[in-house]
């Protein structure tokens, strides 16, 4: 699943029916996203990642988190230069060091990834933006972590104590 932004337009009459009476009507239109979700991001990025408009973007976001080729479609489904496929979770140094990899669990391939775990605390992502959820995960054997034959299910949880090293 991927969080996609839509715009309320509300559009309100007044008619007056005689001097004493006024009638109102609100009328609510949702406008659909400029980039929709799309499966083509998914698979851009593994570890999760969603189609989305840049042009709201920091040059600094583009930079870390977005591809610089891979455009999505729009609204109207034609691929468009504003809708960019881009990752939602990037690895801190505390994942790196762990020889993890940050994933969005609402959007990452679980089965691709065959993680034996993922950390609870202690070890950190970076999110592209502050509503999203990401994890660090990792392997018991991170030089043969099987890439493609998990499960496609979220693994168990696991506290790292300071000074301890898997």
């Amino acid at each position: 699943s991927t969080i996609a932004d839509t715009t309320t337009t509300k559009t309100t009459t007044a008619k007056t029916t005689t001097a004493e009476t006024t009638t109102t009507a609100e009328t609510t239109t949702n406008t659909p996203p400029i980039c929709p979700p799309s499966t083509c991001c998914s698979a851009t990025y593994l570890e999760g990642g969603a189609c989305t408009e840049t042009s709201g973007l920091s040059k600094k976001v583009k930079k870390k988190f977005c591809s610089k080729a891979k455009m999505c479609t729009n609204s109207l489904g034609v691929f468009d230069t504003k809708c960019t496929c881009c990752r939602n979770c990037k690895e801190h140094k505390t994942c790196k060091n762990r020889k993890g990899k940050c994933v969005d669990p609402a959007s990452v391939n679980w089965s691709h990834w065959n993680f034996d775990f993922c950390y609870k605390k202690n070890v950190k992502c970076l999110k592209r933006n502050g509503g999203m959820n990401c994890v660090c995960c990792g392997w018991n054997d991170p030089t043969n972590p099987q890439l493609g034959q998990g499960e496609n299910v979220q693994p168990p949880t696991q506290v790292i104590t300071p000074g301890r090293s898997l």
